[in-house]
């Protein structure tokens, strides 16, 4: 797949298509990594811890938050998909961590 091909799909589609990979999440929520076991949690609308690159500065992400958000890079390195998501555009301004900022 192509990165044309791979920007703007959503991550729960590429979840889906993907239950045996890991992921290593760059998202504007923080950074966020799952196992299988944990991506199948996520996909059945369980929450997942992120960090804005510190360690033991988590904060609890809900699956809708990260479903709500686009894939705008990926690159698959040994049975681990590391993706960098975005929100969609919107008119009246852009989303972090669940605000909206105009």
């Amino acid at each position: 797949m192509t990165a044309a091909e791979q920007s703007g799909r959503s991550l729960r589609e590429w979840m889906e298509r993907n239950p045996s990979a890991s992921f290593d999440l760059l998202t504007p929520c923080g950074y966020v990594y799952l196992t299988p076991e944990k991506a199948a949690a996520v996909l059945a609308g369980a929450d997942v811890p992120a960090h804005p690159g510190v360690p033991g500065c988590e904060q609890m992400v809900s699956a809708e938050e990260l479903f709500a958000q686009t894939i705008e890079a990926s690159n698959y390195t040994d049975g681990v998909w590391h993706i960098m998501t975005a929100w969609p555009e919107q008119d009246q301004g852009f989303q972090m961590g669940g605000m909206t900022m105009g």
